[in-house]
Parts: C-alpha cells; sequence; structure tokens
C-alpha cells in the first residue's frame, strides 16, 4: 500500500491523503488518456483489463490517431464489442 494526495494542488497533509494500491495510484496520474464508455470514464490500462482487451494494441491504436473510445470498441480481429460486455 502507498499513500497518495486525493488533491493534487494540495499538500501531504491531513484530509488530503488517502491509503491506495500501487496499481491504483499508478492509474490515478495525469499522463494516463482516459476514455468514457457508458457513462464512466476510466484511464485505457483499467478499461482494457476490464474488457480483456491488449492494452498494447489499444495504446497503439490511440498513439496512431485513433479516439480513445473507438480503440476501446474494437477487438483486435476487428470485431466490435457489443455493448452488454462493457460492462
Amino acid at each position: 500500500m502507498t499513500i497518495e494526495r486525493i488533491d493534487n494542488s494540495r499538500g501531504y497533509e491531513p484530509g488530503n491523503v488517502k491509503w491506495t494500491t500501487y496499481k491504483e495510484q499508478l492509474r490515478n496520474t495525469r499522463r494516463n488518456v482516459r476514455a468514457t464508455l457508458d457513462g464512466r470514464t476510466q484511464c485505457l490500462s483499467a478499461w482494457c483489463e476490464e474488457l480483456g482487451l491488449n492494452y498494447n494494441t489499444v495504446r497503439a491504436r490511440v498513439y496512431h490517431g485513433w479516439l480513445p473510445e473507438k480503440a476501446l470498441m474494437v477487438r483486435e480481429d476487428g470485431r466490435r464489442i457489443p455493448k452488454h460486455k462493457r460492462r
């Protein structure tokens, strides 16, 4: 476990810190690409884990100009991910 600031503009002070896992802390950095599907916003790695997609494939698509939401809706074989599988 590690300590994370709730509001990054403030310091490590009482009321502005929480315990979190290292994995969660890495997902809360500003450099992460976020995508919103079905009203939920998460970083790409969280979406890939949830949808069973290869993170490197999705990241490469975004790097090459795909919108993050589109990059997450297409499997590696080119088929679209059905809406009911995105929950």
